[in-house]
């Protein structure tokens, strides 16, 4: 799954692909980093604070359906079967 889960991050940022580094290399390496990556992008390390006040002028129920009908398994699925373009 992480294999994946690099692969997809590569397409969508292609920055983030190593160059000069076979794919397996690459996706072995980067399985080290992206654990990294997730902690460090948090808004918390930036210093952002979460505040209420002003999201009840931007949060609606508008997308509750929605998001209530998302399935788990289906993503999960989803991202086993997913193909590289």
């Amino acid at each position: 799954m992480v294999g994946t889960t690099i692969r997809i991050l590569s397409e969508v940022f292609p920055q983030t692909k190593p160059t000069g580094k076979d794919e397996a290399t690459a996706i072995r390496d980067d399985a080290k980093v992206l654990p990294a990556r997730i902690r460090n992008g948090k808004l918390e390390k930036a210093g952002v604070k979460h505040e209420l006040g002003a999201g009840g002028d931007l949060i609606t129920n508008e997308l509750i359906d929605e998001i209530n009908r998302f399935d788990p398994h289906q993503f999960a699925a989803e991202a086993k079967a997913y193909k590289p373009r």
